[in-house]
């Protein structure tokens, strides 16, 4: 079977696990090209075409995307290839506000959560609402981007200066995580790996901000919970964060596009080689029509 891995071509210039999916592919006969989100052109007359560089182009069987572009996943789907996440699955995990949603729709543990626009961003009914500190987010980002600790108006105006969004995420702040998170990743309907991150100086706990990490073992509840959250968006490969509050587990955010060079340094665990076995058996399964189930 073949398939594309599509990126930022920015990623071309920094650590990447480029090789290491070529090379976990070809373990499951799966023939791999990587390719970049900026090289692609799609077009739409009578039918859906599809082009790189300049060209138009066959699409694979499968394709795995390892950024977010919800357009060109659709493209692809509707063109006959099985996007790893679908699109819509994608599109609810990169919106943090649509995850959050999504879980409490369906009764999944969730720190409180309140959307605002711009021009309510007032700290005393914020306050009222979900209690001080509270942690205020883009309502799109990642790597700990975009993400502030709010105590007071100060606070809020200077995060105003920096972000332009027209919408906020105001998140109730659960002390007892103050730094902590476990990241579980999910793949399928099992958890494959999961690390305990930690940051000294931070509320944020990201790897990429400096932050600690290390392996641990986690009990069928939050294996459970991980997986639950998981499924509610539709994702079938995920990084899930976790927050140990004082009434319990809560899942803070789910990311369709999680990084695992982290995991393997603290594991061994190679999730390229879980997410080749997974869409392995999942293209021997396919269905007719699967490719346009955007």
């Amino acid at each position: 079977m073949t398939g594309w891995i599509i990126y930022h071509e920015a990623l071309k210039n920094k650590e990447n696990a480029f090789e290491w999916m070529i090379e976990e592919g070809k373990k499951f006969n799966l023939n791999i090209e990587i390719k970049f989100l900026e090289k692609f052109n799609i077009i739409a007359h009578d039918d859906i075409s599809v082009f790189y560089e300049g060209a138009i182009v066959q699409v694979p069987d499968f394709v795995l995307m390892r950024c977010y572009d919800i357009d060109l996943g659709q493209a692809l789907q509707y063109c006959g290839s099985r996007v790893f996440n679908k699109p819509s699955a994608m599109e609810l995990s990169m919106d943090k506000w649509k995850t959050h949603a999504i879980l409490s729709k369906n009764k999944i543990p969730t720190p409180k959560t309140l959307k605002v626009r711009r021009s309510d961003v007032i700290f005393g009914y914020i306050k009222e609402m979900i209690g001080v500190p509270f942690v205020m987010k883009t309502p799109i980002g990642s790597k700990g981007e975009g993400i502030y600790l709010i105590y007071n108006q100060q606070d809020i105006d200077s995060l105003l200066e920096k972000e332009k969004s027209e919408f906020f995420i105001c998140q109730e702040y659960i002390e007892e995580s103050s730094g902590e998170d476990i990241r579980v990743h999910v793949i399928g309907d099992r958890v494959v790996a999961a690390i305990k991150r930690s940051s000294n100086g931070d509320f944020r706990s990201n790897f990429s901000l400096g932050g600690n990490a290390e392996k641990i073992s986690i009990s069928k509840g939050m294996e459970e919970l991980a997986i639950e959250g998981t499924k509610a968006l539709g994702l079938e490969i995920a990084g899930v964060d976790i927050l140990l509050g004082k009434n319990g587990e809560l899942i803070c955010e789910i990311n369709g596009n999680a990084g695992f060079i982290t995991v393997w340094k603290c594991t061994d665990v190679s999730i390229p080689n879980e997410i080749m076995k997974y869409i392995s058996n999942s293209m021997k399964t396919k269905k007719k029509g699967d490719g346009i189930n955007c």
